[in-house]
């Protein structure tokens, strides 16, 4: 897998790297780094998401359905 992956993972799942970072606690750069980086904390966090639904992601993200 190339480094951008992870990036591409989050766009496919229409999720903004703005809105994780948020929901994390970290800033944007602070998760671009650590994706580029392939720290697993953060790649974990995305497999998770993609293996959840949309519903899950949602609550995840604090977002009404």
């Amino acid at each position: 897998m190339t480094k951008a992956g992870y990036s591409r993972r989050l766009a496919d799942m229409k999720i903004k790297q703005n809105a994780l970072a948020d929901r994390l606690g970290v800033s944007k750069r602070g998760l671009q780094w650590a994706l580029y980086q392939e720290n697993g904390r953060y790649t974990a966090i995305i497999e998770m998401l993609e293996i959840m639904t949309e519903e899950q992601r949602n609550e995840f993200f604090g977002i009404a359905s």
